[in-house]
């Protein structure tokens, strides 16, 4: 049977006010034939909100972020840079937005301090290191505090000690990697980003990474990379770097993951590396072709892990690599020593 066109029974769209603790996740609206006079013909029509899908998500943010397209400023070129050499400047795990007291954690953290903190270390490490062409800004995940304004974990709803707003977490995100950025183009004539996404920030790494994809999209001397799966990697002559935030594979795994994902990288190369973070402290291992380690954090510990008894040394560290011969020369520098 051929259907007439539908209306509400009143005429009138389906609405009204919900309970402040209630939201919307259905919609049911009742209609009736409009060539039956006796309106014996009724049908209920049964609707849902669409699920905003990955493709629809990412379409979303570049809409948003459509003005800031092309925006960044142009830094001159340095003079002289080496080519035959490569910097890796590392932060992992900085937490921007958590809050931790020092009373109870030995030590204050915020927003401002991890900023600081950020750019202070940076330009200490730039200072250190080589002059190379080209470097790299490897934020390895967990760059931000948390991932939603609720501040809780996505996979495991743990309540987080959150600063403020996450409104403030991300506009002061995104401002500190392109102050950041632009301390390293005075340095070095080719700079390549990494926002790596870990467990405390899946979805906001991916809108940071966009965010700095767009605004630095008028400067040729700037890439950043679009991280389509959790592994980063980089062929540099004979030099191979493979990274991963940690959370969803173990250092012992990392030269079997490199073998098998990147089979032609691996046999063109002789020096192997891979990098991680996660677990906010130093460790090392070398085994099946592939030195494997993981760095520490420049943050403060917060309430949880202070109450566990979790400890860990604090620092930030720049390694250069040759394309020849591997790792050559690496810098840390320490809160300390940003402070001083």
């Amino acid at each position: 049977m051929q259907m007439a066109s539908l209306r509400n029974l009143d005429g009138s769209v389906a609405g009204g006010r919900l309970p402040q603790s209630q939201s919307l996740n259905g919609l049911a609206t009742l209609y009736k034939f409009e060539d039956d006079p006796h309106g014996r013909h009724l049908q209920w029509v049964k609707t849902k909100p669409e699920v905003l899908q990955a493709e629809s998500f990412i379409d979303a943010i570049k809409d948003a972020l459509s003005d800031f397209k092309g925006a960044s400023r142009i830094v001159p070129s340095p003079v002289r840079t080496d080519e035959t050499l490569l910097n890796v400047y590392i932060d992992t795990d900085l937490h921007l937005g958590l809050l931790s007291w020092g009373p109870e954690t030995g030590g204050d953290y915020d927003i401002s301090i991890a900023r600081d903190m950020l750019l202070s270390g940076t330009s200490d490490l730039l200072d250190a290191s080589c002059n190379t062409h080209k470097c790299v800004l490897l934020s390895m995940g967990d760059f931000f505090h948390r991932d939603n304004i609720d501040g809780v974990t996505a996979r495991s709803g743990h309540v987080l000690d959150v600063d403020s707003r996450y409104n403030k977490q991300i506009r002061c995100g995104a401002s500190v990697k392109v102050e950041q950025v632009d301390q390293a183009l005075q340095k070095h004539d080719e700079v390549i980003i990494v926002v790596m996404p870990g467990n405390h920030d899946e979805h906001s790494a991916q809108w940071l990474a966009i965010a700095l994809e767009y605004y630095y999209s008028n400067n040729p001397r700037v890439t950043v990379v679009n991280m389509t799966n959790p592994y980063w990697v980089h062929e540099f002559g004979a030099t191979m770097l493979l990274s991963h935030h940690g959370h969803l594979a173990k250092n012992k795994r990392m030269a079997g993951i490199a073998a098998a994902l990147y089979p032609e990288i691996w046999g063109r190369t002789k020096y192997r590396y891979g990098l991680t973070g996660h677990i906010h402290h130093k460790t090392g291992l070398e085994d099946g072709g592939m030195y494997v380690e993981s760095f520490q954090t420049m943050a403060q510990r917060d309430a949880y892990a202070s109450d566990l008894g979790l400890w860990a040394m604090r620092s930030m560290t720049a390694i250069t690599y040759s394309s020849e011969t591997g790792e050559k020369t690496r810098h840390t520098t320490t809160p300390k020593m940003v402070a001083a």
